[in-house]
Formats: structure tokens, C-alpha cells, sequence
């Protein structure tokens, strides 16, 4: 079972690790497409 969390705030979505993951074997297209941008790491 895998458990994540995500809000945003300021146009941007914290949180998100699994999301951050994942988003590394997609193509930049797939990336563009997605729509949303990731708050940087704590």
C-alpha cells in the first residue's frame, strides 16, 4: 500500500512524492501536458 499527501498553495503542489517519482519516466511532452507545477523539496 502506498500513502502520499498534496495541497497547493501559491500555484504550487507540495507534497506529491510518489507523483515525483513517477514523473521521472514520463517525456517532457507527457511533463508539459501534466499542467502543474511541483513546490521545491524541503
Amino acid at each position: 500500500m502506498v500513502s502520499d499527501w498534496n495541497y497547493r498553495a501559491g500555484g504550487l503542489m507540495h507534497g506529491s512524492y510518489t507523483t515525483r517519482v513517477a514523473m521521472k519516466k514520463l517525456s517532457p511532452d507527457q511533463l508539459r501536458r501534466l499542467d502543474f507545477k511541483l513546490a521545491p523539496l524541503p
